[in-house]
């Protein structure tokens, strides 16, 4: 008899594999519904006066129960990359909602291909650095705070 168990570190796998799956899927489809619900002006079918107050306003009354910011933050980044950049939604699932939030005001049509190879391989703070220009190996560390924190590159001098 074979034994079907998996072991410790392929369960983990799985599970890491699912959540990754899950969360960028939801992501994804909070992206597409939040820019739908707002571009169609959503919040005047349903009797509110703004966005803010649809977005706000618990979900008893008929609102969506999250802040103003959030809503716009996942409809301005599904408008920005589907909708300006033709990035494709499965584009958008590999990256994920939150870096490409993070990188929408850098990215352009020139730059677009670049930043999307760059997005899929580098950590939200190496492509900071990157956007910036700035190597931190390099780094002179001329904008330390008091808490001697370089303000280019992030790092701690001690």
């Amino acid at each position: 008899m074979t034994d079907t168990r998996l072991s410790s570190s392929e369960e983990a796998h799985k599970r890491r594999e699912q959540f990754i799956d899950f969360s960028n899927k939801a992501d994804l489809i909070k992206l597409r519904l939040a820019y739908e619900m707002w571009s169609n002006k959503d919040f005047r079918s349903l009797g509110f006066e703004t966005w803010e107050d649809y977005c706000e306003a618990p979900l008893e009354s008929g609102g969506i129960g999250r802040s103003r910011s959030y809503m716009t933050q996942l409809a301005l980044t599904y408008e920005k990359f589907v909708k300006q950049l033709g990035v494709t939604e499965e584009k958008v699932l590999e990256i994920g909602a939150r870096k490409l939030y993070s990188f929408k005001d850098d990215v352009n049509a020139e730059n677009i291909d670049d930043f999307m190879i760059k997005a899929n391989t580098m950590s939200m703070k190496d492509l900071r650095l990157d956007i910036k220009g700035i190597d931190q190996d390099s780094c002179q560390h001329l904008k330390i705070r008091t808490i001697k924190r370089c303000e280019d590159c992030g790092k701690i001098i001690l």
